[in-house]
């Protein structure tokens, strides 16, 4: 009978520790990150003149206990059952770049999203159709070119949400690259088939429980200015 009470004790004290680890990240106070240097005052002094062309949203499905557990790949070895454990727990067992790199914008965010179950709204100003020579593609997902951004250069990172934090200090810092598929495509094995063509600098704000959203710093006062932002009581 004590062992029995003892198990229940220790099984809802872990149930209680499992909610409180997986619960939603997403209700942080309003919030404002700008790179370095950059103050609110001062991006609001840019007006390009052009209405906002609005969001491109980064879908995800949350990563629940159920979705995890009902699948056999789970179970498939006993390094993937860790792998499967850690990041329930929080837990992150991908290694942060070291030294910091460019990685995928959309496929990272998704990620995040799959975790803190934080939606990504990225304004469509981030990849400049109208800059592109008229022989590229503007189709979505983008055939002739792709979203990226530096982030990484430190170690010893486990917590999923300091991960989290980490690409998005990366994402503000470095702001965010339009690679172009490089015409005509090089022949040589092993060269790149993109290039960098245009890095903007941007912010990202929370003003809405649940929603990130990242907006070009030329492009501030225009999406503030159409209601898409909200930027009264961010920090």
């Amino acid at each position: 009978m004590k062992k029995f009470t003892f198990l229940t004790c220790a099984g809802a004290l872990f149930a209680v520790l499992l909610i409180w680890v997986l619960w939603p990240r997403g209700s942080r106070l309003p919030s404002l990150q700008l790179p370095a240097g950059v103050s609110l005052a001062d991006v609001l002094q840019r007006n390009n003149g052009q209405s906002p062309r609005g969001w491109y949203t980064n879908r995800f499905t949350r990563l629940t206990i159920a979705w995890r557990f009902s699948r056999p790949v789970a179970f498939s070895s006993p390094a993937r059952f860790r792998a499967e454990g850690c990041e329930l727990l929080g837990v992150t067992l991908k290694p942060v770049p070291n030294p910091a790199r460019s990685v995928h914008l959309m496929a990272n965010l998704a990620e995040c999203s799959n975790y803190s179950a934080e939606t990504y709204l990225l304004a469509k100003e981030l990849f400049p159709k109208e800059l592109f020579p008229e022989d590229y593609s503007d189709g979505w997902p983008y055939r002739e070119g792709n979203l990226g951004f530096i982030y990484g250069g430190v170690g010893g990172v486990r917590r999923t949400r300091d991960c989290i934090a980490l690409k998005e200090a990366g994402l503000v810092k470095n702001g965010v690259v339009v690679w172009r598929k490089i015409k005509p495509a090089p022949t040589q094995l092993g060269a790149y088939l993109t290039e960098p063509f245009l890095t903007n600098q941007c912010a990202i704000i929370r003003d809405t429980r649940g929603i990130v959203k990242v907006v070009p710093l030329d492009y501030i006062r225009a999406y503030s200015d159409a209601g898409l932002i909200t930027l009264k009581n961010v920090q």
